[in-house]
């Protein structure tokens, strides 16, 4: 942005000289001849400095007030049109009243309606409300229930099972005692099956061996192939983590505009982006496929088979194989029925029985409970707070609409007034219009109470503090402003360059000031009085920071110097230059250490030496 500026006068303090002139300047034991130049100089004085921030905003008012209609009525007059500026007091709306006594009927109604609602749904509301503490208070017992009724079922279960279990064994050992009798009998045709089971399994297990052996081989392979995957994966976070290296540094060449590093980081972008993307889509995908044969042929080959013939192991290893022709060849023929197998049913009835009625009164307290969790936690019914205010609001507002025909009348011959003076900045009524009560009519903006909301940049927010003096200038008018709110953050522009917005309010608004428009803004930023200054041209910038060029022990010298506040003209020293001191504005032709006699610029600019010459000033000028 601009910045606006308070000129300062500067006392010239330069030594005036002849230009040209020779002078000997004694080495050792001889003289030696030297041609030195005159230059020009500015000499650093002492004044005040000013930096203001310039910009631009859109003038808006502070208070605004929407005017609604506290009738129902038709538009008697209306007088204002939309941008009219009026006073405070002004009449601007009358009524005809004539439909309002019918309308107040209706709103009556209205109201008794409303109420008996409200009523109905504040009992509703509040039964919700009791039903759902009872359920909270429940929930508790009846979870306490649930778990003991759960823990007598599993006492049950466990029960039918230890009975079982105990007629299991009993017929068991029935059972045995029925084979032992007809073991001799038997004795052969087990011996006879047993040998041919352990073939079999025999068989098996050399067959799972061999697929075993050939397992670890593909096993190996697999590890491999996983281990190069890993390799690969962690190649590719790397290249990635490169490629974002790289598009950082091209990025950063980008920004400064070097063509050169905008090559370089170019070429070396995309050349890691072909090794991402090798990586990535090549060979990555491929160490990953193979991983998947590799897995998916040791699945086939190797554990399905070896499951298929552990399982056919498990299958002759059990009672009904190892038994050889089954349950008559095991036992010889004999029959085994009544042994007690029957009575475990006829022991365990009670308790199943017991075990039904326990599941039952589980199921019912469960059931219950799940409902008066429900209860406790749904909302159902019950109205928050906000929306009883919600309809107690409601109920207000139909019974203002209610009040009797004479107060509606009243306040109907009231009409409408401005409260404050301004501009009609919206309407939405007409001349013989109807309106509502609570309908909109218009919005007043107050002229009195202005702001100018300006947007500032990133080089300038930081500037800008509460209570900064302002300048605000609409059209040919210009009035005084105090920098009121400054947002704390950024949002994007039409641009989409982020912003801060901040609001200056005008101190000294008439009658005159126009809302909506654009008004120009400058802002008093900071102020150094009576400090070091030098025209802002003769600072130079550099990797050392800031600098002047001076004549310093008659040759040219280079100055780190530190600046402050700043104008358009003038800039603040606040290190390595005092006031006196001599400053270069430029150096031309001339090189650090030239040997130079400082002359009074607008001296050299007269283009005349101390000796009334023109040579020395043209000299001074290439």
């Amino acid at each position: 942005m601009k910045k606006k500026h308070k000129k300062l006068p500067f006392i010239i303090a330069g030594v005036v000289v002849v230009a040209g002139v020779g002078f000997f300047a004694l080495r050792g034991k001889g003289t030696q001849a030297v041609n030195t130049q005159a230059v020009a100089v500015v000499p650093v004085t002492t004044g005040d400095v000013q930096e203001y921030v310039d910009t631009s905003g859109t003038v808006e008012s502070r208070n605004k007030k929407t005017f609604f209609s506290p009738v129902n009525a038709t538009v008697k007059n209306l007088n204002f049109q939309r941008g009219d500026t009026v006073k405070a007091g002004d009449m601007l709306i009358t009524f005809d009243l004539e439909n309002l006594e019918k309308d107040n009927k209706k709103a009556e109604l209205n109201v008794l309606s409303g109420k008996y609602g409200y009523q109905d749904s504040i009992n509703k509301s509040n039964k919700a409300a009791n039903d759902k503490a009872d359920a909270a208070s429940q929930v508790n017992s009846l979870q306490a229930q649930v778990d003991q009724w759960k823990q007598r079922v599993a006492d049950l279960n466990r029960a039918i099972a230890q009975v079982t279990k105990d007629a299991q064994d009993e017929a068991i050992q029935k059972q045995s005692e029925a084979v032992a009798q007809a073991e001799a009998q038997a004795k052969a045709q087990a011996e006879a099956a047993k040998a041919k089971i352990k073939a079999e399994t025999d068989k098996l297990k050399e067959k799972i061996e061999k697929l075993t052996r050939k397992k670890a081989e593909s096993t190996v392979k697999l590890n491999a192939a996983v281990q190069t995957l890993t390799q690969l994966q962690g190649q590719l976070s790397d290249a990635k983590f490169q490629q974002g290296i790289l598009q950082q540094s091209y990025d950063e060449a980008s920004g400064l505009g070097d063509a050169a590093k905008i090559e370089t980081a170019s070429q070396a972008l995309k050349a890691q982006m072909a090794v991402v993307h090798d990586l990535e889509d090549v060979k990555v995908p491929a160490a990953q496929a193979k991983v998947n044969e590799l897995s998916e042929k040791i699945a086939q080959e190797f554990d399905n088979p070896i499951a298929e013939y552990q399982a056919q192991i498990e299958k002759l290893s059990t009672p009904e194989s190892s038994t050889g022709a089954g349950t008559q060849g095991g036992t010889g023929g004999a029959d085994l029925s009544g042994t007690g197998a029957n009575q475990t049913a006829a022991d365990t009835t009670d308790l199943q029985m017991e075990l039904q009625d326990a599941q039952s009164t589980l199921a019912e307290l469960q059931s219950d409970l799940a409902s008066k969790k429900a209860i406790a936690q749904a909302d159902g019914t019950t109205l928050s707070a906000e929306s009883k205010a919600q309809m107690e609001v409601n109920n207000n507002l139909q019974e203002l609409e209610s009040k009797t025909l004479e107060e509606l009348i009243t306040k109907g011959k009231q009409g409408i007034t401005a409260e404050f003076s301004g501009v009609i900045s919206d309407s939405k009524v007409a001349q013989g219009g109807m309106v509502t009560q609570g309908g909109e009519m218009f919005t007043l903006q107050s002229t009195q109470d202005v702001d100018v909301n300006i947007s500032l940049s990133k080089y300038d927010f930081e500037k800008i503090q509460k209570g900064q003096k302002a300048t605000v200038k609409i059209g040919a008018k210009e009035y005084k402003g105090t920098v009121n709110k400054i947002s704390h953050i950024a949002i994007p522009n039409e641009k989409g360059t982020p912003v801060i917005s901040a609001s200056v309010s005008i101190d000294n608004p008439d009658e005159d000031i126009f809302l909506g428009v654009e008004a120009k803004v400058s802002i008093q930023a900071a102020e150094a009085k009576q400090v070091p200054v030098v025209p802002v041209e003769v600072v130079n910038t550099g990797n050392d920071g800031s600098f002047c060029y001076i004549v310093k022990d008659g040759v040219v010298a280079k100055q780190i110097v530190e600046t402050g506040v700043s104008s358009d003209s003038y800039i603040e020293i606040k290190s390595g230059l005092e006031p006196g001191d001599q400053v270069i504005p430029d150096i031309g032709m001339y090189q650090e250490g030239s040997p130079v006699v400082p002359m009074d610029e607008n001296s050299m600019n007269a283009g005349t030496g101390a000796d009334g010459s023109e040579g020395g000033a043209a000299q001074a000028e290439s």
